[in-house]
């Protein structure tokens, strides 16, 4: 019995497990909180629809920034659209070696080494 209970017994020491109680997901969960479905309710009646393909296209930080600018903007569609804006730049910054996609098209085709090589 004592060596089953020895097979059993967890391989994480206490200490271990009181310096990070939280698991990953709830770490995720603290981050950000996503609107409730009645303020997206009161805000979809405030924009029209391309303004609502945006708002959904946003993350759960660009949603809550959205909230926030639609008490300073009369223009709750201008709100919408520059948490957008936000939101763009602040990927841009993450992925700053992301190439666009005329930039990708170009290298992908080899036009430029053609263009150099021919002159036209």
């Amino acid at each position: 019995m004592k060596l089953l209970t020895l097979l059993l017994l967890p391989l994480v020491s206490t200490s271990q497990i009181e310096e990070n109680p939280c698991s990953p997901l709830d770490q995720l969960a603290e981050e950000c909180v996503p609107p409730t479905a009645r303020e997206e309710r009161d805000l979809f009646t405030q924009i029209n629809s391309e303004s609502r393909r945006l708002y959904n296209a946003l993350d759960c930080e660009g949603k809550r920034r959205t909230l926030e600018l639609m008490a300073d903007y009369p223009n709750k569609n201008q709100a919408v659209q520059d948490a957008a804006k936000e939101m763009a730049k602040r990927r841009a910054a993450l992925y700053h070696n992301r190439k666009t996609y005329p930039q990708r098209t170009r290298e992908e085709g080899g036009q430029e080494y053609y263009d150099d090589r021919y002159g036209y």
